[in-house]
């Protein structure tokens, strides 16, 4: 139940009468239609907004903040945990959380944050991973009449955008055999036209489409990322420098790659899946089985490889006291098992993973290893043909909208830990993703042969935009957006065309990113709200400022921009900021 709500207005007055209410009454009216012609007003049904682009239709916005940000409009607390970002339609606020043990879609008033209804989905899940654990990071979306939702656990619904009641329910791993990923479910359903799609990532159903009436299944999609040309050896993620430890092979930044190389990266020693050799990471000899105890690192120099063991650039998050990384199998072995080669985890042959070791099954135990990632789908139309384009965790892959056939996939922006959770971006013709944990971003574009089958040209490879998921905007030919991953980040912005740095500067926190009105909106991770001018020649900023009552989780939910209003979700609280000129 939400218990605090704050209105910031100005102070009550008499009502007036007569003359003189229907005098302002007037005068309301004209302002009003002075206002109309100043500022378009503007949904945002889901998310990143109405193309799933991050960006706005606003106008009339202020280009330069005040110091100490723009006026707070409301607050409203205890809305319960959780990264997920609002959707804001017809005068009504719709997210998600953890409350009270339970996990649950609700609706608020987009004037005053006053609540509307509540909607428990079922028990909280729980999560293993420690960060992002207390609630969901999914955004509803609104479609006519109803919205959809994605819970941590794979809970597919549909409810009434009236009233919240339930429509109807599926579930991605009771009925698509999904893998929960190892910080579970993140995706926001993406509804086109009669279709719900979502991601279970099994082995069976890559991607679904749902009937958005009934939640009936129309077609499931598999994804075979072996057949690929540019996967690492034996159909893993793309390798980082050479197969078998071997020193890497950089390109100049920006330049395309040539067909079927691994992306750029690796020292000696590499950091990708070799077949067999200890050194790598990865599969290691005899691939994934249940992890038993890991030895410790490899030393430098050690392993059949004669090359030194290369740590991924970000490495995952670290974890709670007594809890292990995905893939350990136990505590580090003590007297005679000292030096055992690992089953699981760190541990000697295979390097980082060994046998079963990061993400062999849920959390490493064996099986296969979750195809879902944390990203959302988005839609495209490419020479007459619907397409759902979504990075999982082995690719970026293009779906057809028709049957769920796979059209094409393109491993090099899909990270080895299969942790990709930015969208991916499709602008001008040029689809782009990225991920980080040591990747980065690449650029295709798409080529339809005569037979209707596809193939893509690759424009360039970056290491410059390693997105970790606060996501990216392209303005004017410029992408925009954070490189760098759990170590932190620096705002980039790279030539969308040819993947040249623009720049980089270290007064842009890494966050995440929205636009409207000439201007990128910037929340940063660890607390700080900036206002960004696009530029190709420099990083310039209009404003920042810190939130109230701001917590110790990272700031992951992304900034959403409706109507004239500026949201900030951080767990339970959630701000509206007025950012229209004045």
């Amino acid at each position: 139940m939400v218990q605090r709500m704050e209105i910031f207005d100005s102070a009550s007055r008499p009502r007036p009468c007569g003359s003189t209410r229907r005098l302002r009454l007037i005068l309301s009216a004209l302002i009003a239609t002075t206002a109309a012609h100043q500022a378009s007003a503007d949904d945002w049904p889901q998310w990143q907004g109405k193309n799933r682009d991050a960006v706005s239709a606003e106008s009339g916005l202020l280009q330069q903040w005040p110091e100490g940000g723009p006026p707070l409009a409301w607050r409203i607390d205890n809305l319960g945990g959780g990264d997920s970002a609002p959707a804001v339609v017809g005068g009504k606020i719709y997210g998600m959380s953890n409350r009270e043990g339970k996990e649950i879609v609700w609706a608020i008033s987009e004037e005053n944050g006053s609540p509307v209804w509540s909607t428990e989905l079922g028990d909280a899940v729980e999560q293993r991973m420690p960060q992002s654990k207390e609630g969901p990071g999914g955004t509803p979306t609104v479609d006519g009449d109803h919205l959809f939702v994605i819970g941590m656990g794979g809970r597919v619904a549909c409810l009434q955008l009236a009233d919240g009641k339930r429509v109807w329910e599926r579930q991605l791993v009771d009925d698509f055999g999904g893998q929960v990923p190892p910080w579970s479910f993140r995706e926001s359903a993406l509804v086109d036209g009669d279709h719900v799609i979502c991601t279970p990532g099994g082995p069976e159903a890559t991607m679904v489409a749902l009937d958005k009436k009934t939640g009936e299944t129309v077609w499931k999609s598999v994804l075979t990322v072996e057949a690929t040309s540019n996967a690492g050896p034996g159909g893993g993620p793309p390798a980082f420098g050479r197969p078998g430890g071997g020193p890497g092979s950089p390109r100049p930044e920006g330049s395309p790659r040539p067909e079927g190389s691994p992306p750029p990266g690796g020292g000696p020693g590499g950091f990708g899946p070799r077949p067999g050799g200890p050194g790598g990471f990865g599969p290691g000899a005899g691939g994934p089985r249940p992890g038993g105890p890991g030895g410790p690192p490899p030393r430098e120099g050690a392993g059949n490889s004669g090359g030194n063991f290369v740590q991924p650039q970000t490495a995952p998050p670290p974890q709670q006291p007594g809890q292990r990384e995905p893939g350990q199998g136990g505590p580090p072995p003590q007297g005679e098992n000292a030096q055992r080669p690992g089953g699981g985890g760190f541990g000697g042959r295979g390097g980082f993973g060994g046998r079963g070791g990061f993400g062999g099954g849920r959390f490493g135990r064996g099986g296969p290893r979750p195809a879902a990632a944390y990203s959302s789908a988005i839609a495209i139309d490419f020479q007459g043909e619907r397409q759902y384009v979504q990075i999982t965790a082995k690719a970026l892959i293009g779906v057809s909208a028709k049957d769920g056939s796979v059209l094409w996939q393109y491993t090099a922006p899909a990270n080895a830990m299969g942790i990709n959770c930015s969208t991916p971006i499709y602008h001008d013709g040029i689809l782009f993703a990225a991920s980080a944990y040591g990747n980065g971003g690449g650029a295709i574009k798409l080529i339809k042969k005569d037979d209707g089958s596809y193939d893509y040209e690759e424009l360039y490879f970056t290491s410059s935009m390693q997105n970790h998921h606060g996501g990216m905007i392209v303005v004017d030919g410029a992408l925009y957006g954070a490189n760098g991953g759990n170590g932190g980040g620096i705002m980039t912005g790279i030539d969308f065309e040819t993947g040249d740095v623009l720049w980089k500067d270290r007064g842009g926190p890494k966050g995440a990113v929205a636009y409207a009105d000439g201007r990128l909106y910037l929340r940063g991770e660890d607390g700080p709200i900036v206002l960004m001018e696009p530029s190709k020649e420099e990083y310039i900023e209009r404003g920042r400022f810190d939130q109230p009552d701001r917590t110790s989780s990272k700031a992951w939910a992304h900034p959403v921009i409706a109507n004239g209003k500026l949201y900030i979700r951080d767990q339970d609280l959630l701000l509206c900021y007025d950012i229209q000129a004045k």
